[in-house]
């Protein structure tokens, strides 16, 4: 399996207080790690999808986080509906950009 992109560090960076980022990274590392049941782990794009939906949808909350990647873990399509990215294949694209630009 493949480690956190460096953008998810960044994201988490940006959305977690700076007591919980360690936190936080260690839960997305663990998370891209795994296997997500129902999901090819050829689709990079998807899971891209999928743990940008669990970053967006913890909002920046330890406990949130790992209820998050518990629910993806049951059905990760229920994470995207939740962050809004069910439909629109390139609205994640669109929220990283934006949390990204965030920090200037």
């Amino acid at each position: 399996m493949t480690r956190a992109k460096p953008d998810f560090k960044r994201i988490v960076d940006i959305m977690f207080v700076a007591g919980d980022r360690v936190a936080a990274q260690q839960i997305m590392d663990d998370v891209t790690r795994q296997r997500i049941p129902g999901l090819d782990e050829g689709n990079h794009h998807l899971r891209h999808r999928i743990f940008l939906a669990i970053l967006k949808n913890s909002n920046g909350d330890i406990p949130r986080l790992t209820k998050e990647v518990e629910q993806a873990k049951i059905d990760w399509r229920d994470s995207l509906m939740t962050a809004g990215f069910e439909s629109d294949q390139e609205a994640h694209h669109l929220w990283e950009r934006q949390i990204l630009r965030n920090i200037g």
